[in-house]
């Protein structure tokens, strides 16, 4: 588990600590002493990255227990359901102990994520320095991308937004544009930024506006750079 200005998020993939969950159920039923997993693991039980792994495991729903660790039911039942479709629930219901990530997707359009935009939703969630938000976006990205496979899409597809010819973004081209959206039961103004490969679609609001912004302001960066990440990839 790690932490980023007000959230936190597990450091290690989903696919890892599944894969750790596989071991804790074919070979200790379902439970395990957590110094007998640090020894299975070749870790040290008092090191750090043991505990960041254990951390992982309890962020994405995997794990309980302290002394002893058990496999929750909704990762005993992910690993025993051979039907997709009720696999694919119980996935959900993983991915959905990481508020961080939820609230990003939700944030986030479909598809593939755009670099700028996910900085900027990043930063405003977290409230942390951009600079901070730079160094951990590959990981989050990563990370959230993972986790997105196995969530319920919502919102328009990107793909079939319209885009200027110029590639830049329009605005309405960042103009206003009124949406119906029941907030509190009262219709709402909101606001679109639309660029290749990103749409942003958020209520009118003081913050939303630092948002657009921050968006506006890594593309631009990125444009500057030659249309090349400014954070480039990290393997992790």
């Amino acid at each position: 588990m790690t932490k980023l200005g007000n959230a936190e998020y597990p450091e290690t993939s989903l696919a890892e600590c599944l894969r750790i969950a596989r071991q804790i159920r074919a070979d200790f039923g379902g439970e395990v002493m957590r110094t007998g997993l640090a020894h299975v693991l070749g870790m040290s039980p008092a090191g750090g990255a043991f505990g960041a792994r254990l951390g992982s495991l309890r962020m994405w729903g995997i794990i309980e227990g302290r002394s002893v660790l058990r496999l929750t039911q909704a990762a005993s039942n992910a690993l025993a359901e051979t039907d997709d479709a009720a696999r694919a629930l119980f996935m959900s219901d993983l991915v959905g102990s990481v508020p961080f990530f939820v609230e990003l997707s939700d944030r986030m359009p479909p598809g593939n994520l755009d670099r700028a935009v996910l900085a900027a939703t990043v930063q405003q969630i977290t409230e942390a320095p951009m600079n901070e938000v730079d160094a951990r976006l590959p990981q989050i990205e990563r990370l959230l991308g993972e986790a997105r496979q196995h969530m319920k899409p919502s919102g328009p597809d990107p793909s079939t937004a319209p885009v200027a010819e110029s590639g830049i973004p329009e605005v309405s081209r960042v103009a206003r544009q009124a949406v119906p959206a029941e907030v509190g039961g009262i219709s709402a103004d909101r606001m679109e930024l639309r660029y290749p490969g990103a749409e942003l679609s958020v209520e009118e609001t003081s913050d939303n506006i630092d948002l657009l912004m921050a968006a506006l302001t890594a593309r631009k960066r990125r444009l500057e750079l030659g249309g090349v990440d400014d954070v480039p990839p990290t393997n992790w």
